[in-house]
């Protein structure tokens, strides 16, 4: 059974790695850039073990990134990552189904999907029925994008995370791109 949240060890965590040094302005310099999920259970920053879906925060100032649990993303700092782990379950159980608009906007500002597929995914995404088969074979191609996409960045996380002796690279490490 894992360790419980702390929610002043992540606060200490995310100020160590932010210019400002008071939570409240602290935690508004992070963007949720990354998200995947792991086959070997991690520690997020509160201390919370296992985690398997990691978020990659990064910060708008000082470039330093961070690797959280869903949970903590989610209650503490108020990003949405859970649609995005949804949408992607939905795709990988269903190659038909649809992402939402946060993760497509997500997986456009990580250059997965280009600016055009993805305005053009957004006029239809919500809609089941009267789509054109264009429209169908592009959010094929989309979904199978971001799949890979996932995949892979699960991959190298996997093994940077096996090179640093089963700690998460963090503090001051680029986010991985694929």
């Amino acid at each position: 059974m894992g360790q419980g949240y702390n929610f002043e060890q992540l606060k200490a965590e995310m100020i160590a790695r932010s210019r400002e040094q008071a939570w409240d302005q602290a935690k508004l310099e992070w963007d949720l850039e990354d998200v995947f999920r792991v086959a070997e259970e991690r520690d997020c920053l509160c201390g919370h073990n296992p985690i398997l879906q990691i978020c990659t925060l990064r910060n708008q100032l000082t470039q330093q990134t961070a690797e959280v649990g869903n949970v903590c993303v989610e209650r503490f700092l108020g990003m949405r990552s859970k649609r995005i782990f949804s949408a992607i379950k939905r795709i990988r159980d269903d190659e038909n189904r649809s992402l939402n608009k946060a993760t497509i906007e997500m997986f456009r500002k990580l250059k997965v999907v280009s600016y055009q597929d993805a305005d053009e995914y957004l006029v239809f995404y919500r809609r089941r029925k009267n789509i054109t088969d264009e429209q169908r074979e592009l959010r094929r191609d989309v979904n199978a994008a971001v799949l890979t996409y996932v995949n892979h960045r699960a991959i190298r996380s996997a093994m940077i995370f096996k090179t640093l002796g089963g700690r998460a690279a963090t503090k001051g490490a680029p986010s991985a791109s694929l």
